[in-house]
């Protein structure tokens, strides 16, 4: 079987969706053949989706990942607020917080992951991407950019009013030596 085209898969399933919903709305419902023409769907599949006998691909395969539907969407969110903050996490971060969710959960040590389970993450999750970080110096050269200098100052002032900070309680610091050793290019989440 060859590799699954994760957009279009990702397309099709949306339509499937909305057939089924065109399927069982309350106002006009429409039958099964017609919303399948109509959406570009298999007959049969959305036949099966309808009656309740068929799973998405995605729901079927959830009790073989390491994380639940739930702790994913709290690791993405992790390393959104990492990011956020200027801290996007390296690889082997995301994977030790995935362990440490497992282990909380199930209570004991889990296995280690494979070395696939951070693509495999990351094509559930297309709201991250890996990237190489950059040293500073070439930050420093996009520095001038008014639209980066703009979202700069709207997540400093959302983390403000999060954290109701008063001014008195903002620091400067000096990056030079800040994070000693984390520095160098590592592949990281954003």
């Amino acid at each position: 079987m060859g590799k699954v085209n994760l957009r279009k898969a990702s397309e099709y399933e949306e339509r499937l969706q909305r057939a089924v919903k065109a399927t069982k709305r309350l106002q006009n419902p429409i039958p099964v053949a017609e919303a399948a023409e109509e959406f570009q769907v298999n007959r049969r599949t959305l036949y099966r989706r309808v009656a309740g006998t068929c799973q998405s691909r995605i729901e079927s395969h959830e009790n073989q990942q390491r994380l639940s539907r739930s702790e994913e969407v709290a690791v993405v969110r992790w390393c959104q607020r990492q990011d956020d903050n200027g801290f996007p996490p390296r690889l082997d971060m995301v994977k030790d917080m995935a362990v440490f969710l497992g282990r909380k959960r199930t209570g004991v040590e889990p296995l280690p992951l494979g070395q696939n389970w951070i693509t495999r993450f990351l094509t559930r999750n297309p709201a991250l991407a890996a990237k190489l970080s950059t040293r500073l110096e070439r930050q420093r050269s996009y520095a001038k950019d008014p639209g980066l200098l703009k979202d700069y100052f709207t997540k400093l002032g959302q983390l403000i009013r999060a954290h109701n900070l008063q001014a008195c309680q903002i620091f400067n610091m000096d990056e030079k030596g800040f994070l000693m050793g984390l520095s160098t290019r590592a592949k990281v989440l954003c």
